[in-house]
């Protein structure tokens, strides 16, 4: 089973978002526990500013109770209390399959179209994939998403203007009554390039990129090399001196407080992008700042026509019945699997007991005669497995006898091993 819990900005604001927030570091060390106890064979973790999403891989006849038992060891690590669950969203299979073909194509982002979620996508299969987390079974899904953004973007979205949370901050920022004059991004990082970028655009008259390391802010020269950068110490004169300021960063909690905003030092518009919050709730209290977060973007995005809307649901719709088949027959093989090595090492058992006296002739026509039977067993049993997994319950039927017969493999190797 595909299961998927989660949470993100259409079901939980940024201060409940910011709870779930998870650095690769992190996501490595949870996924990494819970092959270690056998709660999954493999997870993929999305976490971004506007969600945290835990693509898992199980065998079981019981989803609601892994469901319960990923949620409450997610939970534990974060330390956060039982209700915060309340805010998970949980998918399974074909629902799965969906939202994540839906996000990979940017229509579940906050910006509807941007594309800068595809990437982050990849990049998230790329770490797991490193770590030996994804199994096979999330690894082909996760192309099966790149696949359908790949159509979905080149037939219906307009990608030939890259949208991302970076582009719609700055458009945000020039949508006000007052032009900024001098304009801060704090952070070098890949979303300091779009704001850039973006702000060159609309014609900004100052910018400066801030990083904390002056190594990365070189970095970032050496890709825009007219920027003016600033580095170590000199945030708190960088802020002092900004009428406009985007964050964005992946720092762990805020790094802009109220005494680097004073009154004295004039009016400024901030955006935060980061989630969790880099610049302190006090701040949004101050009467001479214009304080946005990243849910302040929502409705900045491309709009996507009806028409569209109902094609792109048909291509998606199409790749889920795909995929849906395809793990049908990925499920049916290793239950197949299952029943073929349970009555191998059944067989093998009981040639061990063969008569020592019976000669090389007789012994070769009876192991002929039980590799017959064998086959005929299996297939019996392939047989009924499939006819009775065509009533809609599928899943039912097919992880119980797969079940069932891998634990009768692995009694069966344990009593060879005594």
């Amino acid at each position: 089973m595909i299961g998927l819990i989660g949470i993100n900005h259409q079901i939980a604001d940024i201060e409940k978002r910011s709870a779930f927030a998870l650095t690769s570091g992190e996501a490595s060390l949870i996924v990494e526990d819970w092959i270690a106890c056998h709660f999954v064979k493999g997870a993929v973790i999305l976490s971004t500013c506007n969600r945290v999403e835990i693509y898992y891989d199980v065998e079981t006849t019981c989803p609601a109770a892994v469901e319960q038992k990923l949620i409450h060891s997610l939970l534990s690590n974060l330390e956060l209390s039982v209700r915060y669950g309340e805010y998970l969203m949980k998918l399974r299979d074909a629902d799965a399959y969906e939202h994540l073909f839906r996000l990979a194509s940017g229509l579940e982002s906050m910006v509807i179209g941007e594309t800068q979620i595809l990437g982050q996508l990849k990049e998230a299969y790329r770490m797991a994939s490193l770590s030996g987390h994804c199994s096979g079974v999330l690894s082909r899904l996760f192309h099966r998403a790149f696949e359908v953004a790949k159509r979905v973007r080149s037939e219906y979205i307009l990608s030939s203007t890259p949208i991302s949370a970076g582009s719609a901050a700055v458009d945000k920022l020039f949508s006000l009554p007052n032009k900024p004059n001098r304009v801060l991004i704090v952070g070098a990082g890949l979303m300091a390039d779009t704001i850039y970028e973006h702000l060159l655009h609309h014609n900004a008259e100052h910018i400066v990129v801030y990083n904390r390391t002056r190594e990365r802010a070189e970095k970032f020269r050496e890709q825009h090399p007219k920027a003016e950068i600033a580095s170590e110490n000199s945030l708190e004169r960088e802020l002092r001196l900004a009428d406009a300021i985007i964050v964005a960063t992946s720092a762990p909690s805020p790094i802009v407080y109220s005494e680097h905003v004073r009154p004295e030092y004039g009016a400024k518009t901030i955006i935060d992008l980061a989630v969790p919050r880099n610049v302190a709730s006090e701040v949004d209290t101050l009467s001479h700042i214009t304080l946005y977060t990243i849910d302040a973007l929502e409705d900045l995005g491309q709009s996507v026509d009806q028409d569209t809307h109902n094609k792109v649901a048909s291509i998606i719709s199409e790749y889920v019945q795909i995929h849906q088949q395809w793990m049908n027959g990925a499920q049916m093989r290793e239950a197949i699997g299952a029943i073929q090595r349970a009555t191998s090492l059944l067989l093998e058992k009981e040639l061990a007991y063969n008569d020592s006296t019976l000669s090389e002739k007789e012994e070769l026509l009876l192991k002929q005669h039980r590799e017959h039977f064998r086959v005929t067993i299996s297939t019996a049993i392939v047989s009924a497995l499939r006819d009775v997994s065509e009533d809609g319950h599928r899943h039912r039927y097919v992880d119980a006898v797969q079940a069932i017969f891998e634990k009768i493999a692995s009694k069966l190797s344990e009593s060879a091993d005594l």
